[in-house]
């Protein structure tokens, strides 16, 4: 049976992308150090940081509109520029494909390389996908909003990853149902979305963002639950 203590320490795990936990986490790395010294694993550090950011930014894509209450540990206004940018990239007709997944790590600049008549062309005039487009408006409304809350209302729970609206309203229903269950279901719809756009909606650049956000939440729920199990079979010892 999951009580409140096991709720809490089932959502602390994992990694935070908050602006302070950003911050700290980059003052206290030795990766750029590494980097310069020519530190044999520094590359291949590189290359895990940019794959799990790159999963937490599909999955928080996803997160933005189904869940609440994000800690601030979890989501910040600088995580949250990368998650509106990579959408607009990905949407672009502009960008081309393989520089879509590295565009949003150079925003800072982006404003000093473009006047900003050329950037409203790179990610909106020449988008190839109003549904994308849509979406990333409606994730502008509802990030605008957690981050008001984060900044403006008492945090409870600062490590938390959100409270889902599914499973909210399916907890109203009285049904028997695991977080993690919906979580999975909340993934398979992404990804039923996705295939629907890419080979029946022909748009394929909506379906690819959204099977990534399937792929990428499904991922991040079956890491954190292997974790968590993983933390039992030691304590179990």
């Amino acid at each position: 049976m999951r009580t409140e203590q096991t709720h809490f320490e089932d959502k602390s795990r994992g990694r935070c992308y908050g602006d302070k936990a950003l911050y700290m986490g980059f003052k206290q790395s030795s990766l750029i150090r590494d980097l310069c010294i020519g530190k044999r694993e520094a590359p291949y550090q590189v290359a895990s940081l940019w794959i799990n950011f790159n999963r937490a930014i599909f999955t928080y894509s996803g997160y933005i509109v189904t869940r609440f209450n994000f800690g601030s540990q979890k989501f910040g206004l600088i995580f949250f520029c990368f998650i509106l940018l990579m959408q607009l990239c990905i949407g672009s007709g502009a960008i081309p494909i393989i520089l879509k997944p590295l565009v949003p790590y150079s925003f800072a600049l982006l404003p000093i390389w473009y006047d900003h008549s050329d950037l409203f062309d790179i990610f909106i005039g020449r988008t190839r996908s109003y549904a994308l487009l849509s979406y990333s408006a409606l994730s502008l409304l509802l990030g605008a909003i957690h981050l008001v809350r984060l900044w403006f209302v008492k945090d409870i729970d600062l490590n938390s990853s959100g409270e889902s609206f599914l499973y909210i309203a399916l907890e109203k229903t009285k049904l028997k149902v695991s977080e993690s269950s919906v979580a999975y279901i909340e993934a398979l719809l992404f990804l039923v979305i996705g295939v629907l756009s890419w080979r029946y909606w022909n748009d394929p650049y909506f379906g690819f963002f959204m099977i990534m956000v399937g792929i990428c939440s499904w991922s991040s729920e079956f890491d954190k639950n292997s974790d968590i199990d993983h933390q039992k079979s030691i304590s179990s010892i």
